[in-house]
């Protein structure tokens, strides 16, 4: 653990957020990824080393989150889905683009989307789906975020979006096709200015 506390120290002075999420945390996680399923890392390694690297994400995004009057975007996974790094390295991105990121993690239901919907009145909404629920829960979760966000625009990504996203524009919201940031940026302010036009892009 002490050697791996100086190694993301280490990390952390070798760009930008952003560039250090996407050129150094993303790969790492990705080798973790593949070391615990060949097992050559276990179970124990591999959550210590996630958890770190999440750890150090989530204060490189609260360094560089926007001040003053920023528009404020909510990010969430769907209800079913564990996997919260993309959202937190799209919300480093976000933030220094100028967005206020509001991230509420894994497994949001849509009750809590509506809860800071309702408080926060964010800009747009943004939901990351790593795996396409099956058909039934797909219709119920869909239609219970897009009853949940209102009059909010709303966007899906993700491997699992893509392959619901007939579902999710036939319930009012975007689908994000692209994982390249500077492409995913175009379609996000695409979306939100389409709804607010007037509003000044971050």
């Amino acid at each position: 653990p002490r050697r791996l506390e100086r190694e993301l120290d280490r990390a952390t002075a070798l760009g930008t957020a952003a560039t250090i999420v996407e050129q150094v945390f993303r790969p790492v996680l990705v080798q973790i990824g593949t070391a615990w399923h060949e097992g050559r890392m276990t179970v124990a390694q591999e959550h210590l080393a996630t958890e770190a690297i999440t750890s150090v994400t989530r204060r490189l995004l609260s360094l560089v989150q926007p001040d003053g009057d920023a528009p404020t975007i909510l990010l969430a996974c769907f209800a079913d889905d564990d996997h919260g790094f993309a959202v937190l390295a799209l919300a480093v991105h976000l933030a220094t683009w100028g967005w206020r990121v509001v991230s509420l993690g894994p497994r949001t239901p849509p009750s809590a989307i509506r809860h800071a919907v309702t408080e926060l009145r964010p800009e747009l909404v943004g939901l990351s789906c790593s795996v396409a629920p099956n058909a039934h829960r797909a219709l119920e979760l869909v239609a219970g975020y897009a009853d949940a966000i209102g009059d909010r625009p709303w966007l899906v990504g993700g491997a699992g979006g893509r392959a619901i996203s007939d579902l999710v524009i036939a319930s009012g919201g975007h689908v994000a096709d692209e994982t390249n940031p500077r492409a995913l940026r175009t379609a996000i302010e695409r979306v939100a200015s389409a709804s607010h036009p007037a509003r000044r892009k971050p």
